[in-house]
């Protein structure tokens, strides 16, 4: 992107415009005549697998290593051959990204020639690897495949010089570090077969063996040369090279295509079937479809599970690859990837990512129109873009009045479709609305909820107030005069809490008053309620206990609690007040007079105890 143009929603040019010498192909299947022959021949019949489509494809193969090795994805380290890619991905993802729209191109030799010296390489790397045993014949059929790498990134849409250098140090540490094409003619000539022991040196025999069979470098086309080279190798070479040519040959019959590797340049212009080449439906929904799909998270609990319905929604209904959900903080002008929602099993790697300045002005635009924005990157992708590995992004901003607003990046990488086509923009305004909707009435639900329970509930201890714990009294009276059940309360208070508090500090008390009630929760059963009555005091209600129930409870709780207290280095007991109700007679306040003469009680006898102040 310029500097002094933002991004915005403007379509791009189509694809059908692209030219070989301006924009290059996105993939090799995509020349249009080489599609035409797979489509008619997959249509007769042809049982050419997607597995086999993928190795017809180096530039396909590039792209789809290029977004394993994006630093948001988890794990890429086992990525070795054609297999490996799409048991990675998945098959969907697989055949969209070999569905990218047929280009027309004038002046294809060159492009054909690179083609056909790769994939005779990579079956000539695959055959030596299968004799020598050095290393796995599939992972050497890939390296001779992308044995010329910046040959084929220079030819990927959107790439300049620069991008192709960049794109090279991602893949990397894919690829062994190869000499220049002379250097590797040099070392070949030098190697026999049988010394063929490591992968650089096998894909130089190999390179070799596919420009003996006749499947030259565009850049080997002087006859003289050629001719010079037949007479340095060896029979043994000569021989393996006929061989390499008949299987090359089978593999293009198979896939239909024997005859279209030398195709004369045809007119951009000519007509020529645009069908798919696998038959599966690209989704697709209206409106009411993406707002309907997120109608179920009206009642969620947790975050998450909106951004779980968001992201799907977004891959079902709007025909988007992958969804990431970043937070935007403002104030660091940083990004944290925070989900990630994709066709593959493709772990997310949760990421803090600080965008390039463009990035940032593109963001802020969005944040502050409400609009959702493409991003693109006009040279190489940095900083965001780059982090999750691709060129372009529609940036859709969520809950725009948060402190931390969030984003839904939306991609199509895979197939190279236009990120904008149609009503697409209305349905993820529509998608981004309801969402921050969903999130905003989740939030106000749970700030409700946090609010009642502060209301209910002490905040030292997290038991329930006074006030909770009398008006349960007063309903268990009520329910025990109705049924005739027994109903016990208690009363407890700590021992010397003031001494307590003076001697090692208010902080140690509040810790106290923590561990008394951790201690209670722990003690005391699902139907008991057990609230802070005030200060150091503790009142408990005993439903459907009798004393001498209640009796086994008090002393199990007074002798807990100064085990805890021993534990912590503190000199923490309770003395408790033991009374059951007389359901004829009883009211809150004279339960808690009788309680209360029990625990003096206890407090008068030493302490550390509980008495009972019987009505009987």
């Amino acid at each position: 992107m310029r500097e002094d143009t933002p991004t915005r929603t403007q379509e791009p040019p189509a694809a059908a415009g692209r030219t070989a010498s301006s924009q290059g192909v996105d993939s090799i299947l995509a020349l249009r005549d080489l599609r035409h022959r797979l489509v008619s021949a997959r249509k007769d019949g042809s049982r050419l697998s997607m597995r086999s489509l993928l190795e017809l494809d180096p530039l396909t193969i590039i792209r789809l290593l290029r977004i394993s090795r994006a630093p948001i994805n988890a794990s890429w380290s086992g990525l070795r051959s054609v297999d490996d890619l799409i048991q990675h991905f998945g098959r969907i993802m697989v055949m969209r990204a070999l569905e990218v729209k047929p280009v027309p191109i004038k002046g294809s030799e060159a492009v054909r020639g690179q083609w056909m010296h790769s994939l005779a390489t990579g079956h000539a790397c695959r055959e030596l690897a299968k004799s020598r045993h050095s290393i796995d014949p599939e992972q050497a059929y890939l390296l001779g495949l992308l044995v010329d790498l910046p040959d084929w990134v220079g030819m990927l849409t959107e790439f300049g010089t620069a991008g192709s250098e960049r794109f090279h140090r991602v893949l990397e540490p894919f690829m062994p570090s190869l000499s220049n094409r002379h250097e590797r003619r040099r070392r070949a000539l030098a190697t026999s077969q049988d010394e063929c022991t490591d992968a650089e040196e096998l894909l130089c025999k190999g390179e070799l063996l596919a420009d003996l069979a006749g499947y030259w470098h565009p850049e080997d086309a002087d006859v003289k040369a050629q001719n010079a080279l037949l007479c340095e190798v060896s029979r043994q070479d000569l021989v393996s090279a006929q061989n390499l040519r008949n299987q090359v040959s089978t593999v293009l019959e198979q896939a239909n295509l024997l005859g279209a590797e030398h195709r004369p340049e045809h007119d951009p212009q000519e007509e020529l079937p645009d069908r798919q080449l696998f038959e599966w439906r690209r989704a697709r929904g209206n409106l009411a479809d993406v707002v309907t799909s997120l109608q179920s998270c009206s009642t969620a609990l947790r975050y998450r599970d909106i951004i779980t319905a968001t992201t799907a929604a977004s891959l079902r209904f709007l025909d988007y690859e992958r969804a990431v959900l970043a937070v935007w903080n403002k104030e660091l002008k940083c990004c944290w990837l925070r989900a990630k929602s994709d066709m593959t099993p493709c772990a997310l790697e949760p990421l803090k990512v600080y965008p390039s300045v463009q990035e940032q002005r593109v963001l802020g635009e969005s944040l502050e129109q409400g609009v959702a924005l493409r991003m693109q990157a006009e040279h190489q992708a940095t900083g965001l873009l780059e982090a999750l590995g691709v060129d372009e992004v529609l940036c859709v901003p969520i809950n725009r009045a948060f402190r931390s607003p969030s984003f839904l990046f939306l991609d199509r990488t895979l197939t190279r479709q236009e990120i904008i086509q149609g009503d697409d923009l209305k349905a993820v305004t529509a998608l981004a609305s309801t969402a921050s909707i969903l999130t905003e009435n989740l939030f106000l639900k749970k700030n409700g909820t946090r609010a009642k329970q502060f209301a209910l509930t002490d905040p030292l201890t997290r038991l329930f107030n006074r006030g909770v714990g009398l008006s349960t009294l007063d309903r268990e009276i009520e329910r025990s005069k109705r049924s005739q059940a027994p109903l016990t309360v208690l009363m407890l208070d700590l021992d010397e809490f003031k001494n307590l508090n003076d001697r090692f500090g208010h902080l140690r008390g509040d810790a106290a008053l923590r561990l008394s009630a951790e201690v209670l929760r722990r003690t005391l059963r699902k139907q008991d309620t057990v609230c802070r009555y005030g200060g150091e005091e503790f009142m408990v209600v005993l439903p459907d206990t009798s004393v001498e129930q209640a009796s086994i409870i008090a002393t199990r709780i007074f002798t807990q609690v100064e085990r805890a207290g021993l534990e912590e280095s503190m000199p923490l007991t309770v003395s408790i007040g033991l009374t059951e109700v007389d359901c004829g007679e009883d009211t809150v306040e004279s339960i808690l007079v009788r309680a209360d003469h029990a625990l003096y009680a206890s407090k008068a006898r030493g302490r550390n105890r509980f008495s009972v102040d019987s009505i009987r």
